[in-house]
C-alpha cells in the first residue's frame, strides 16, 4: 500500500515564513525554507510515508471562483503585501527547487487553488492511503477511510471517525460544505444565511452534529418550522436564500455549492491530466542528485542549523535519500 503525504504548500510555507523568524543567511531570511524541508523530513521519519506530494496555489487562482462569487477572498491586502515581498518570493521559489531534487512531487497550475488539486488527487488515487497537511479546515470535507487531515494550526489529526470542531459545534466531515454554505465563512468572505449562526443551526437542525444531512433535510425542517411559526426569520431566510449580500433564492445554494463543495474541483482538463501523472507515473530521476541538494543548502547557509556532528548533514537528508530510492525503483520497473 502506498502511504502518501499531501501537503498544502501555501499553508506550510506561511507557517515557516511568519513563524521561523530568526533563521538568516547573512541578510537573507531562510526560516521558511528550513522549516518546510525539516517538516517533510519529520513526517517521513515519524509517519512512514513512501510518497510526498505538494500542491501550491497557482497564478490567478481566485479568478474562477470570483466568476461565481465576485467578493470571494476580498479584503486580504495585508497578506498580499507580505506575498509581494522579495523574501517571500525568493523562499517559495527556492523551496520548489529543493523539492525537485528531493523527489517530492509538486503541482501548481494557472487558475487553480491547491484545495481543488488536493481534492482531485484524493478522489482519483484509490490505491493510496493519504494524509493531508494543512491549516485549512475546508479540506476536512475530504476525510474518508482512506484520507486523514492533519490541522497544523491545532496539531490535530482527524479521521473519518472524528468530528470537525468549529467555534460552537463539532460536525461530521461530510457536513462541512453544507454548514459553511449556511453559516458563511469569513476567510472566504462568503456571507451565509442572514441571522443564522452555529448555535441557531444546531437548535433548528440537531442532526447536523450526528449524521450526514443534505439541503433537502434543511428545507423540509424549515418548512415545518414556518408551518408552526410563520414569522420565523431564520427559516424564512433559508427558504428564500437570503444571505447578508441579498436574496438569491435557490441560486444561493447553487452558488455556494460551486464555491465551497470540493466534490467537483474547479480545474482545467490539462491540470487534471497532470495530477493523474503525479498519481500514476514514477518520477524521472535524471539529474536529481543529493549533491545538488548539498549545493543549495550551502548557498542558503542551512548547514549551520543542523546538529553539530560529522554526519549531521547525511542524517538530515537520509529520509529523502530513502524516498529517492523508492522513486528510482518505480522508474526502473516501469522502464
Amino acid at each position: 500500500m502506498i502511504h502518501t503525504l499531501i501537503i498544502d504548500g501555501n499553508s506550510l510555507f506561511k507557517i515557516g515564513f511568519h513563524g521561523v523568524k530568526n533563521f538568516y543567511n547573512d541578510e537573507q531570511h531562510v526560516g521558511a525554507i528550513f522549516h518546510f524541508i525539516s517538516t517533510i523530513k519529520k513526517w517521513l521519519v515519524d509517519g512512514g510515508y513512501n510518497k510526498v506530494v505538494v500542491f501550491w496555489d497557482g497564478p490567478r487562482n481566485k479568478i474562477k471562483r470570483r466568476e461565481i462569487y465576485p467578493p470571494y477572498k476580498e479584503g486580504r491586502k495585508r497578506d498580499k503585501m507580505r506575498e509581494d515581498s522579495e523574501s517571500f518570493r525568493y523562499q517559495q521559489n527556492r523551496i520548489k527547487q529543493y523539492l525537485e531534487e528531493l523527489f517530492v512531487r509538486q503541482g501548481i497550475y494557472e487558475y487553480a487553488e491547491a484545495d481543488d488539486c488536493i481534492a482531485y488527487y484524493c478522489q482519483n488515487s484509490p490505491k493510496e492511503k493519504k494524509t493531508i497537511y494543512t491549516v485549512d479546515k475546508d479540506l476536512t470535507q475530504l476525510i474518508s477511510k482512506d484520507v486523514k487531515v492533519y490541522l497544523a494550526s491545532t496539531k490535530t489529526e482527524l479521521t473519518h471517525e472524528d468530528k470537525i470542531p468549529l467555534r460552537h459545534i463539532a460536525i461530521p466531515p461530510s457536513n462541512m460544505p453544507l454548514v459553511k454554505i449556511l453559516v458563511g465563512d469569513s476567510s472566504d468572505n462568503f456571507g451565509g444565511i442572514e441571522k443564522l449562526g452555529e448555535k441557531s443551526l444546531l437548535k433548528m437542525f440537531p442532526k447536523v452534529v450526528e449524521e450526514d444531512i443534505n439541503f433537502d433535510y434543511i428545507f423540509d425542517i424549515s418548512k415545518e418550522i414556518i408551518n408552526e411559526s410563520p414569522k420565523n426569520v431564520i427559516a424564512n431566510n433559508i427558504l428564500k436564500g437570503k444571505s447578508r449580500e441579498g436574496e438569491f433564492g435557490s441560486e444561493f445554494y447553487s452558488m455556494g455549492t460551486k464555491l465551497i463543495d470540493l466534490k467537483n474541483p474547479i480545474l482545467k482538463e490539462e491540470s487534471k491530466k497532470d495530477i493523474d501523472e503525479l498519481i500514476n507515473s514514477p518520477l524521472d530521476p535524471t539529474d536529481r542528485h543529493w549533491k545538488n541538494i548539498m549545493k543549495l543548502m550551502m548557498e542558503d547557509g542551512l548547514f549551520r542549523f543542523l546538529p553539530k556532528k560529522d554526519d549531521g548533514w547525511s542524517e538530515y537528508l537520509q529520509p529523502f535519500i530513502k524516498l529517492g530510492r523508492i522513486e528510482k525503483k518505480k522508474y526502473k520497473k516501469q522502464k
